[in-house]
């Protein structure tokens, strides 16, 4: 992903990116479609909850979050 604000052209870049690299796998070392579904979806749940936990705990500081 770019530097900066995300945006739907970077989330659209990362799709393209994973999509890709999924099939410059060679074929017999390639997981099956719903094993790679479950683990990107897995890391995916996991960076949701990172992020909106550090949001949580950024309000509860009385000062600038953006200072820690």
């Amino acid at each position: 992903m770019l530097f900066g604000k995300p945006s739907k052209a970077n989330l659209l870049e990362e799709i393209q990116r994973s999509h890709v690299k999924r099939f410059r796998e060679p074929k017999h070392e390639r997981r099956p479609w719903r094993i790679w579904f479950l683990d990107t979806s897995k890391q995916a749940i996991g960076m949701l909850f990172i992020h909106f936990a550090n949001v949580y705990l950024s309000d509860l500081t009385e000062e600038d979050p953006c200072s820690l």
